[in-house]
């Protein structure tokens, strides 16, 4: 019987849980990149327009931040005036759905998830233990940038693919890619079987 009560709490307090998380759209258009702080998660996928919404997890949008940069869109959450930042439940998720992207940035804990077609181009880079993630992307011009304890992860396609890698961890044994430019330090740097590594594209 307690264990049943166990239980039923627990389901209690998801319920409550699911219950408090909240939406928000946001009016942003005209922006080609996003760079996520502060823990900030994001989801981005390609579309015909654009179309921004924010989720907190505590239904508390308080200390949700977007400056416009453009083309770059700032996000991050407001920890200016907190000694534990990271003890705080704001946990925020924005999802995104944009006709352009051209590039990405996951820094200081943050998440980026980004899906489809990027175009000509795209640039992504993780840091101070930010994650990217590239799910079969697709890109004529792909580079990846890894710094202070950042991590990537990319499958897909591409013409040529540029790694930077210094102190993080790039996973491109998912992409495939014409060509492979790999700078810095290559020891964290992991890439298909069949990759064909070269000193400089051609053309460039």
């Amino acid at each position: 019987m307690i264990r049943d009560m166990w239980i039923g709490a627990a389901a209690l307090m998801l319920l409550g849980q699911a219950c408090i998380a909240e939406q928000q759209s946001l009016d942003h258009t005209g922006f080609r990149a996003i760079e996520v702080r502060e823990g900030v998660s994001l989801e981005v996928q390609m579309a015909d327009e654009y179309e921004v919404s924010v989720e907190a997890a505590d239904g508390d949008f308080t200390h949700f931040r977007v400056r416009e940069f453009l083309p770059w869109l700032a996000v991050d959450r407001h920890t200016r005036w907190f000694i534990f930042p990271n003890w705080r439940r704001d946990a925020y998720t924005m999802r995104v759905n944009t006709p352009e992207m051209n590039g990405l940035k996951a820094l200081d804990s943050a998440t980026a998830t980004f899906t489809g077609d990027a175009g000509e181009r795209l640039f992504a880079e993780a840091a101070d233990r930010g994650v990217v993630t590239l799910n079969d992307v697709t890109a004529k011009q792909l580079t990846l940038v890894g710094n202070r304890d950042g991590a990537i992860v990319a499958t897909g396609t591409c013409e040529t693919l540029t790694i930077r890698a210094r102190g993080a961890v790039i996973d491109a044994s998912g992409l495939d890619c014409a060509s492979v430019v790999v700078n810095e330090n290559d020891a964290d740097v992991m890439l298909s079987p069949n990759a064909v590594v070269v000193d400089e594209h051609e053309g460039s």
